[in-house]
């Protein structure tokens, strides 16, 4: 495996297609998160000057810069995980992300990039299991804690398949490309970083103890009386003994809306 976990595209007409997602997609900013050695890169220089590569490989970035010396694109030498969006995109309205994200830190880049702000689009590449966790529904096995979050600030959807052969070094994994745009339903509800991070801990918390029911899952997690956590729940209209992945994500906002207007200790 490469420094940091990479795993280079390599199907020039898989990186099409993926670039081609962005056609009905409107913004006026492009960040490509990890372009490597610039297979996906190619297919994006029409968003130039508009488009801005984030690359933590400093011998990457010198590779970059050599061969996009004349596109008029911006590159940073960073982290993405550091990278600053407030500041770095200040200049912009509705920034989209575009990337072949490390195995190792997709949710992280995924979690940041929507809990940012200005975030309006994004078309990302995951392993194709985290896919499904993305966009699983509710009461399947694979919705948990992370389906809540992404669906809940975007709208997630799977529209590729992409096989390892693809990349080098090929992983053990197929992958997939998914594509996110922002929820504006949750926009009112939601609508500063501080709410969103509160609403993902008590979602986190709800799904703890994930074989529990929900009230048995929040009542182990939260500092708050039992009584508390059921009146909460019959508010918002959740048995008490549902299981965490049988409630709806607008469940969960009705469950934060009213935990919010409580007087139980804030998270």
């Amino acid at each position: 495996m490469p420094k940091y976990s990479q795993i280079f595209l390599k199907n020039a007409d898989v990186a099409a297609r993926i670039a081609g997602l962005l056609d009905s997609m409107s913004f006026d900013y492009l960040v490509e998160i990890g372009p490597g050695k610039g297979v996906l890169t190619r297919f994006l220089l029409k968003y130039a000057p508009n488009l801005c590569l984030v690359e933590i490989d400093k011998n990457l970035v010198e590779f970059l810069n050599a061969e996009f010396r004349n596109a008029g694109l911006k590159i940073c030498a960073a982290d993405f995980l550091e990278f600053n969006p407030d500041k770095e995109l200040a200049h912009c309205r509705k920034p989209a992300f575009i990337g072949n994200l490390p195995y190792d830190c997709a949710t992280a880049i995924l979690e940041k990039t929507l809990l940012f702000d200005k975030f309006h689009s994004a078309v990302f590449m995951f392993q194709k299991e985290v896919g499904e966790k993305i966009t699983a529904k509710t009461g399947d096995s694979d919705f948990g804690y992370f389906s809540v979050f992404c669906q809940t600030l975007s709208i997630p959807s799977k529209l590729m398949e992409i096989k390892a052969s693809d990349f080098l070094p090929a992983p053990k994994v197929d992958s997939a490309a998914l594509t996110f745009e922002k929820q504006e339903s949750a926009a009112g509800e939601l609508n500063t970083v501080e709410k969103k991070r509160e609403f993902s801990e008590l979602v986190k918390m709800a799904f703890r103890h994930r074989r529990k029911t929900v009230l048995n899952s929040l009542s182990a997690s939260m500092a708050a009386p039992r009584p508390a956590i059921e009146k909460l729940l019959a508010g918002a209209g959740i048995d008490p003994a549902a299981r965490p992945q049988n409630l709806s994500v607008q469940d969960y906002l009705k469950l934060f809306n009213l935990y919010k207007k409580s007087k139980i200790v804030k998270l």
